[in-house]
């Protein structure tokens, strides 16, 4: 699929480069057609935290969470469980933020 590639990897160049935008244009796009890989994920959340898309980040954050917790990636999910704590407080949803 090299249509998904030039897409992870636009969102991964453009990821480092901080240019938010076109990481989380490309990085949305290519998870509508494929399971993004968990960095990509990660990567995902951030961006659209970055953007001020707030519910897109969450839902990001919580489905790089779940699967973190399937590899059995006890201090990634735990981390990412702080992240989204801190996240959710932020929007001062603190009944969320502190479960």
């Amino acid at each position: 699929m090299p249509e998904l590639d030039e897409l992870l990897t636009s969102g991964r160049v453009a990821f480092v480069r901080r240019d938010w935008v076109t990481a989380n244009r490309s990085l949305t796009e290519a998870h509508r057609s494929s399971q993004l890989a968990t960095p990509d994920l990660d990567a995902l959340a951030s961006s659209a935290w970055w953007l001020g898309n707030v519910p897109e980040s969450l839902a990001a954050s919580e489905e790089l969470y779940h699967r973190l917790a399937a590899e059995d990636n006890p201090s990634g999910a735990a981390m990412t469980a702080i992240i989204l704590s801190l996240r959710w407080g932020t929007r001062g949803d603190l009944a969320v933020a502190l479960g």
